[in-house]
């Protein structure tokens, strides 16, 4: 899982800073963006190799700190790192407690925590889905193509069905809501001429008495109105 969301950040406008962190409990990817992007937000990706809720809550516990100030130490970042930095946290959704996601995320001290659940087969079906479709780059366009897809029926079947649904879509949504960078854009829906739907589904004779209501220069009433209808259908 953190393959991805590495590809998200490297495809984003987010570089991975050089910096070694040897940590027997886990994988650690500090990212940093671009200068050209005008984003000062920093990000380490996180994986934890035992994945149980006591080792979630001993990282947060115990091991955040000292991996914030050899981050800060090391030289490598600049002093935004010390008031803008997310970490992003790795984790397999049956492994983990909803009270300790909680704990995790409004947890403020050092990083700011977002913690990214998952199940094998979201992941399965993410991998598989790129594979078929031969995506490579998860950048914000093929994201959003990906969220507005078959005409935003895959979002409908989502919302109707999230709390059983583990495939690529599910995943995706997932990830994006814990980075703030990311910016949604809905499909333009082309625009709909009404007048010229209505003409088209109605037929001649109809067409007629449609084009003498619209041409009617009476104001209608409760009074008028049998009164009108009758004129026109005798026209």
């Amino acid at each position: 899982m953190i393959e991805v969301v590495k590809n998200i950040l490297d495809s984003n406008g987010y570089r991975l800073v050089d910096l070694e962190l040897h940590h027997d409990e886990a994988e650690i990817y500090i990212y940093q963006p671009l200068e050209e992007i005008m984003r000062e937000e920093y990000f380490v990706a996180v994986r934890l190799r035992n994945q149980t809720d006591a080792e979630a809550r001993n990282w947060l516990e115990i091991k955040a700190e000292p991996l914030f100030e050899q981050v800060f130490s090391s030289g490598k970042v600049n002093n935004e790192f010390l008031k803008n930095c997310t970490m992003l946290l790795c984790f397999e959704e049956d492994k983990i407690n909803r009270d300790t996601v909680l704990l995790i995320e409004e947890d403020q001290y050092n990083f700011k925590k977002n913690v990214i659940s998952y199940y094998h087969e979201e992941l399965a079906d993410l991998k598989k889905y790129m594979k078929e479709l031969k995506i490579e780059s998860l950048n914000g366009f093929v994201i959003n193509r990906m969220i507005n897809s078959d005409e935003g029926r895959s979002f409908l079947s989502f919302k109707d069905n999230h709390k059983q649904q583990r495939n690529y879509y599910s995943l995706i949504l997932k990830v994006v809501l814990k980075l703030p960078f990311f910016s949604y854009a809905p499909k333009e829906q082309s625009l709909v001429n009404l007048d010229k739907e209505i003409e088209s589904s109605l037929t001649s004779d109809q067409f007629s008495i449609y084009n003498q209501l619209l041409s009617e220069d009476v104001e209608w009433s409760e009074e008028n109105i049998l009164e009108c209808v009758e004129r026109i259908w005798r026209a």
